[in-house]
């Protein structure tokens, strides 16, 4: 086999390769002595059928295998002997001018498109200022984290009258313009939270009972046209032409009542006599609720960070060859037009992860697996506790295995890994400053940078 590169300029390469019969022919002769013991044929014994007749039906198909086997394989080894950065894989030219006879062809050329990576410098310096945000939890933070934990280990009951922290299962109908019923109208039982609806809406429940109507415009029941599209389970175009006029029943109240804070309620979060008091209890939740803020505040550091590398490298892609391999690489049927579309959205992903790649192999960093199973061990545990549960030795040790046996969950967590290590790159080449923040306030400014 031969494979020469033709270099066409400093991001677009084409490799041609050259297969003769001595590559492939041993593979294709034990595949097809595979088939032969196998063959089944009127008039022959079970793997007694000729050769001759298992060439005739096989040949085809087994040479087009093994040649694609072989190519593939001395393709990946070429790029790796030859140091060859690319994007994407390599995609089969089209109109190469090659054509190919299965039947009869021995010696076949090939000819690949490469897309190279861009050579590019990363801008890190002490010139260059982060701002890692610290989120004090004061007492008003606790309190509403308790408010959240009390409510989450609280039970449900049914009062005989609603309250404005109440939930309400209604039956909404839309009504003609003689306060019946319309025929083919809107009609949805759902579930009406009324701490999350507008407060004047709330209102006019408060007190209400099982089995009262009222009639309302239920565009005012939210500002956003989103929720009342779900609540009422049509598409949000259709809020618009809505009619103005719906009755809703009440089916059912039920209320959230908090948990106490008792000892009863502490032995059932961090386990018996751990916590003995308010005040212990206070502390703890304090505690929890500064390393999920730490959480939040390397997330928003590592966007910072993220968003800063994407604005200021400059390096060129081969745009042409990366969209043509997009359309081929993707897993539903997908056009060129469609990835033009969005090409802006794939081209930044490509970025960050060239980016990204640089910096890993730059400094040396790697993921070893006992940090994975670590990290899947805390987000284990963490998703435990989001849920009031604790989680024994044995049962997590179970849950890891069953984690990282899963591809795409195993790659999240190294992703989430080498983020974290080329954060802490960053901040070791860069200034960062600390900042002192409300909680509200980091809210707000991690909502604007979603936006």
């Amino acid at each position: 086999m031969n494979i020469t590169q033709q270099k066409i300029d400093d991001l677009n390469a084409v490799l041609n390769v050259e297969v003769q019969l001595a590559d492939y022919q041993e593979k294709v002769e034990g595949a097809l002595r595979k088939h032969q013991k196998n063959a089944k044929m009127q008039g022959f014994r079970p793997g007694k059928v000729p050769m001759g007749l298992v060439k005739k039906m096989y040949e085809p198909a087994v040479k087009v295998e093994e040649i694609n086997r072989l190519v593939s394989k001395s393709l990946e080894q070429y790029i790796v002997d030859n140091k060859i950065e690319i994007i994407g894989q390599p995609l089969p030219k089209e109109n190469a001018g090659n054509s190919y006879d299965w039947n009869n062809q021995n010696d076949f050329k090939f000819t690949y498109e490469l897309g190279i990576s861009p050579k590019f410098e990363i801008p890190l310096s002490t010139k260059i200022a982060f701002t890692q945000y610290k989120v004090a939890v004061d007492d008003v933070m606790a309190d509403k984290f308790i408010k959240d934990i009390t409510r989450r280990y609280g039970k449900m009951t049914t009062p005989e009258t609603a309250s404005a922290d109440d939930m309400l299962y209604v039956d909404i109908s839309e009504l003609d313009a003689a306060g019946v019923e319309k025929e083919g109208g809107v009609h949805k039982m759902t579930v009406l939270p009324l701490e999350e609806i507008n407060k004047k809406a709330a209102d006019l429940f408060v007190g209400k009972k099982k089995d009262e109507e009222l009639t309302l415009d239920p565009s005012t029941l939210y500002d956003d046209k989103a929720k009342v599209a779900v609540l009422l389970g049509i598409d949000k175009a259709a809020v618009d032409s809505l009619g103005k006029s719906f009755k809703v029943k009440i089916i059912n109240v039920s209320k959230l009542e908090s948990a106490e804070m008792n000892q009863e309620l502490f032995d059932k979060i961090y386990g018996v006599g751990v916590v003995t008091s308010v005040e212990l209890f206070r502390e703890k939740v304090k505690e929890e609720t500064s390393g999920m803020l730490s959480e939040q505040v390397l997330a928003k550091l590592k966007n910072d960070v993220i968003n800063y590398l994407l604005e200021n490298v400059t390096l060129t892609l081969p745009d042409d060859f990366l969209k043509r391999w997009l359309v081929a690489a993707s897993q539903k049927p997908t056009t060129l037009e469609q990835i033009e579309k969005e090409y802006d959205h794939y081209k930044k992903g490509v970025k960050w992860q060239l980016i990204e790649n640089k910096l890993i192999k730059e400094n040396d960093l790697k993921v070893e697996f006992a940090e994975l199973q670590e990290k899947t061990k805390e987000l284990v545990r963490a998703n435990f506790k989001q849920y009031g549960q604790e989680v024994d030795d044995e049962q997590l040790a179970s849950i890891v295995v069953n984690v990282l046996q899963k591809e795409e969950e195993r790659r999240n967590i190294y992703d989430a890994l080498y983020s974290e290590k080329i954060v802490n790159v960053v901040k070791s080449k860069c200034k960062v400053e600390e900042k002192s923040i409300s909680y509200d306030d980091f809210l707000k400014l991690v909502s604007e940078q979603k936006n």
